[in-house]
């Protein structure tokens, strides 16, 4: 801008609050909300770059679509009017009070006044699951730098100097500049840009871990990662040089922590971490503190690989009828209860105690730096055993699952899994020797069980795109096993899964590697098939180390260590335990009997999250009919075919915007009195939390964890009736009140935003959680425990 404009719209300028080469910013009031916003104007000549309007429509359009509480809100994206001579493209959104990140490392790190360990996990954390967040919704930043990171100074709840918001996303593709150009302005600033990007490509999810791992360099060695004296200069380090190890820079600073920074610095992308929040658990390990609830519980790490990829192909990443409901006659209208579980002491327990977790409990805690000779840390592949080596012996095709109709298109990966299983330790806690095993269920009292489990191996998803283009649930693995002993000289121990069929091949997951005793192996099949549908044992072998078996041993003297999902079925309902959780977590006859592929969980998430996006579209749509669309879709996806009656008499749309929420909506997510069986999705899950209770063999550990979520599944039907109540408020009314009802609309938003991430009873000050935790919490129900093979116990 050339001038300085007073009035723009309805919006008054009052400051311009920095500019730089792509674009300047103001502060501004809105007079009609009356609140402050930030105004971006794009540095863009929208005269001589014809492609800049699809651009900027298309891209500003998917940076209104995110929310993320720490990605800053775009309200508006306009472009003046043509008839202006200096046409200006602008972008209205949150105006956060407080510095940016690049001024707050200038006060800290640059001036050798390091912040703490746990003051770094905190800052980083909310960074990292914010990038996540946006990755899964196909968003890059691809300009990730500290000056687009804004420290909220309203919000010190969690960080002192502010909670750190995210700017910028989508800037830089808005702005076309794709690669680097001969005046020197880049994709990306010289300090933070990815050595691809230096090399000309567009950049991936991969180049913004790249950004954020040089800003972790430089809060640790309190330098910049590279000096020029021209950017291409910095630009040219990128691509060949090599940075020197922060441990260096600062001696409060590990080897450990080397290695990871190194990890997010490696030169192929595909040797970097694969999402932000891997990091986190990384780092926690090498800071040796405990992994951060948000990035266990969030909605943007439940599907994490805690590991770094690998592009060596031979280290691959990380009954047909409806069931019957016995229960199901005790339960009426969308307004009953969910069936009741008796809550153990354990459930009764404070749910906000501290979790104590021991260090190392992760599958990066063993992370050991190697210098090179250029001095940069680097990842021993040796000292990161996450992928196997070894074959991987396929599954039969008559065991492959049958390929279903894909989801809904409009959910992008949704289906969240708490990876860091074994991280968040690895739902028990082993307290060494005979001291005993104790549940760790969000801090609730220890229940001690038998002293003989030595570990567990946890199904996880790892989010990753199978061969039909649907995102793979449960293909990957994580073990960790504690006081083991090493294999005898000459010797390894192999990890296996299997089957209860005999005809069913192993799976071959790798070397299970002993160091002090703490064993830890991370597997993702090649082919991303769902390991929790087909297999339901874990077995570990001791064989010669000279040659890797094809399948494991067939002499039980030679097995070690063993675990297997209760499969006796229950007099109650005739279904196992195994069948209550591939219910929930891998397929449900019911729905599959409907072309509803994936578990009960998946459905509850998928459909609670794109009622959540369209409850915001309706608040802040100024399309009455697009208003009216969008509150028919939500009442959908509560009521599915009884949504219908709620539409009675109403103006407006009948039937959802597209075919994929109409099939999404099947089955809702409350009760429908038209559709008894299946019911709606709460009650569903509520059913099998109450199956895997009763089931027989049901381990022990995991009865309270079903209570506890059984117990949660009630505040989130509540939040759900009363966004239902206000959607059918909302539809009835006529345009002149449906477009004054902004306080509604608003309640209505409020109770959608509860249904994803819960919040705090206002009398007891306790979390009750939404939907995210409570299908994470669910995923860890997926769990074997191990135990050293007894030929007196039956295996499976």
């Amino acid at each position: 801008m050339s001038t300085s404009p007073k009035q723009l719209g309805k919006y008054e300028l009052q400051e311009r609050l920095g500019q730089g080469g792509m674009a300047e910013v103001w502060k501004a009031l809105d007079p009609q909300l009356k609140r402050y916003v930030a105004i971006k104007f794009l540095h863009a000549n929208l005269r001589s770059d014809p492609d800049f309007m699809n651009r900027f429509q298309r891209e500003g359009q998917a940076i209104a679509a995110l929310r993320h509480p720490n990605i800053v809100q775009v309200y508006d994206f306009q472009v003046s009017s043509p008839e202006d001579e200096n046409q200006m493209a602008y972008m209205v959104m949150d105006y956060i009070e407080g510095s940016t990140l690049a001024d707050y490392i200038r006060r800290t790190s640059y001036a050798h006044n390091f912040p703490s360990d746990e003051e770094i996990v905190r800052l980083f954390t909310p960074i990292s699951l914010a990038i996540d967040y946006a990755h899964r919704q196909r968003m890059i930043h691809r300009d990730i730098k500290p000056a687009n990171i804004l420290l909220d100074t309203r919000n010190t709840v969690h960080n002192s100097m502010g909670e750190p918001i995210l700017t910028d996303f989508g800037i830089v593709k808005m702005l076309g500049t794709a690669t680097i150009t001969s005046t020197g302005t880049s994709m990306g600033t010289p300090l933070y840009i990815s050595p691809e990007q230096v090399e000309g490509q567009p950049g991936n999810e991969r180049s913004d871990i790249y950004s954020l791992g040089v800003m972790l360099y430089e809060i640790c060695a309190g330098q910049p990662i590279y000096r020029g004296d021209t950017p291409y200069a910095i630009m040219a380090q990128h691509v060949n040089g090599h940075p020197i190890p922060p441990s260096q820079l600062n001696s409060h600073i590990s080897s450990e922590v080397d290695a990871v920074i190194s990890c997010c610095l490696a030169k192929d992308p595909q040797a970097r971490f694969s999402n932000a929040a891997a990091m986190i658990v990384a780092l926690s390990a090498a800071f040796h503190l405990p992994v951060p609830d948000q990035v266990r519980y969030s909605i943007s790490s439940f599907n994490q690989q805690v590991r770094p990829s690998s592009s060596n192909p031979s280290h691959p990443e990380l009954p047909s009828n409806s069931a019957s409901y016995p229960e199901i006659s005790s339960i009426s209208s969308s307004s009953s209860e969910l069936p009741t579980i008796a809550p153990t002491s354990d459930a009764q327990a404070a749910r906000n105690d501290d979790v104590e977790v021991s260090e190392g409990e992760t599958v990066a805690a063993r992370l050991t730096p190697s210098m090179s000779e250029s001095g940069a840390t680097k990842l021993s592949g040796a000292s990161y055993p996450l992928s196997p080596a070894g074959p991987v012996t396929p599954l039969p095709a008559s065991m492959a699952t049958p390929i279903l109709p894909v989801a809904p298109t409009r959910r992008t990966n949704t289906r969240k899994r708490l990876f860091a299983i074994a991280s968040i330790i690895l739902v028990i806690l082993l307290l060494g020797g005979s001291a005993g095993v104790y549940v760790l269920l969000r801090g609730r009292a220890a229940t001690p069980v038998t002293s003989t489990i030595v570990g567990t191996a946890s199904f996880f998803s790892s989010s990753q795109f199978g061969d039909q283009g649907a995102s793979a649930i449960n293909d990957s693995i994580q073990v960790h096993l504690q006081h083991v002993s090493d294999p005898a000289t000459g010797n390894n121990y192999y990890a296996w899964l299997q089957d209860n069929q005999a005809e069913t091949a192993s799976v071959f997951l790798g070397v299970l590697k002993v160091t002090n005793g703490d064993a830890r192996l991370s597997y993702t099949d090649a082919q991303h098939r769902d390991l929790l549908a087909q297999m339901s044992r874990f077995l570990v072998t001791e064989e010669t180390a000279s040659v890797t078996p094809g399948n494991p041993s067939l002499n039980a003297k030679q097995w070690r260590y063993v675990a297997s999902f209760p499969q006796k079925p229950s007099p109650v309902d005739n279904f196992s335990y195994l069948d209550h959780i591939r219910h929930l977590l891998s397929g449900e006859p019911a729905l599959a009997h409907l072309h509803l592929q994936n578990g009960v969980d998946y459905w509850l998430q998928s459909n609670t999250e794109e009622m959540y996006k369209s409850a915001i579209e309706a608040r802040d749509h100024g399309s009455l009919p697009e208003v009216r669309q969008l509150l028919t879709d939500i009442l959908y996806y509560l009521d599915g075919k009884c949504a219908s009656q709620d539409l009675n008499g109403a103006p407006g749309p009948k039937v959802p915007e597209n075919t994929a929420i109409m099939h999404a909506a099947t089955i809702s997510l409350l009760d429908c009195t038209q559709l008894t069986e299946p019911p709606g999705h709460l009650t569903h899950v509520a059913l099998h939390l109450n199956g895997i209770v009763k089931a027989p063999g049901a381990p022990a550990q995991q009865i309270p964890l079903a209570a506890q979520v059984n117990s949660d599944l009630n505040p989130l039907r509540a939040w759900m009736q009363q966004l239902r109540t206000d959607a059918l408020q909302l539809v009835q009314m006529d345009d002149a009140h449906l477009g004054q009802a902004r306080a509604l609309r608003n309640d209505m938003v409020i109770q959608a935003s509860y249904t994803i991430g819960g919040r705090v009873d206002p009398s007891t000050r306790v979390l009750q959680p939404g939907v995210e935790q409570i299908c994470g919490e669910i995923s860890l129900l997926a769990t074997l425990e191990v135990f050293p093979y007894n030929p007196l116990n039956q295996y499976g």
